[in-house]
């Protein structure tokens, strides 16, 4: 879950900061913290099922034609969505990217205050592999292919906590 906490939280500040377009965003960030949540509470078999059942869902909804219905909503209302899912979503991550550990409730006002009375537990590492993810996407938005480098970014944090075996 660290490298799905850093890209998590390298999205956002990319997103506050950057301006380059993401390979994690809207619907696909607030999904993270969703399956995250999935892959903690019934493992990869529960992870597994969830993903076939979206897919499928998804196939479905298109077979049906229900993309008809999405373009009566308007576009301030999609925005005002993917803003709330994915500030939800980087909170959700946050004590995870900070070494910080999760409260019993997952809910925002008692995720927020527990990353606030906790910034000084930071786990060092945690920090470390965040930030640099973070600045991995920022710097790898930039360039001709994007996704590329957040990718990597996430994948060598997770070998390097791996292999050095970093309590993080």
């Amino acid at each position: 879950t660290s490298a799905l906490a850093c890209a998590a939280v390298g999205s956002a500040v990319v997103g506050l900061f950057g301006g380059a377009p993401l390979g994690l965003a809207g619907p696909g960030l607030a999904a993270t913290a969703v399956l995250a949540d999935l892959a903690r509470a019934h493992g990869p078999a529960g992870l597994a099922l969830a993903s076939a059942l979206c897919g499928a869902s998804q196939l479905a909804l298109g077979a049906l034609g229900a993309g008809r219905v999405a373009r009566l909503v308007p576009v301030p209302v999609v925005h005002a969505f993917a803003l709330g899912a994915g500030a939800t979503a980087v909170l959700a991550c946050l004590p995870d990217a900070l070494g910080l550990g999760l409260p019993a409730t997952r809910d925002a006002p008692q995720l927020a205050d527990h990353v606030i009375t906790h910034l000084g537990d930071v786990h060092p590492v945690a920090l470390t592999m965040a930030t640099l993810c973070g600045v991995a996407a920022w710097l790898g938005g930039r360039g001709g292919r994007r996704g590329r480098a957040p990718l990597l970014a996430v994948t060598a944090c997770a070998v390097v906590t791996a292999a050095a075996r970093l309590d993080v």
